[in-house]
């Protein structure tokens, strides 16, 4: 799975040992933000969030649901898609290819 260590939205603990005033703190910024999600869980539904965390993180987005895909998929299907899509987009860089050299005209 991908690593997010650089933007999260939990806040994140400092390297050293923390004082217990420390993580109660973020226990309690946690515990809240637990609570948001399930308030909103409630709200919208379970799907309106996935979907919402889907468009706002793309690279865990694409790693969630190529993992829920090969649960159904054999894992050589991307490498058969792949292949199958090629002389397609061989196709289609030869035609951006003539257009680029014909010029666009307007």
């Amino acid at each position: 799975m991908l690593d997010r260590s650089s933007s999260s939205l939990l806040p994140r603990l400092p390297p050293h040992r923390p004082s217990a005033a420390v993580k109660t703190a973020y226990q309690d910024k946690v515990e809240a933000f637990c609570a948001t999600i399930l308030e909103l869980e409630r709200k919208y539904g379970a799907c309106k969030l996935e979907a919402d965390a889907l468009l706002k993180v793309p690279e865990l987005g694409r790693e969630l649901c190529r993992q829920a895909i090969l649960n159904y998929a054999p894992a050589s299907a991307p490498r058969r898609y792949l292949a199958k899509l090629r002389p397609y987009r061989a196709e289609m860089r030869q035609e951006l290819d003539r257009l680029l050299k014909k010029g666009v005209r307007r």
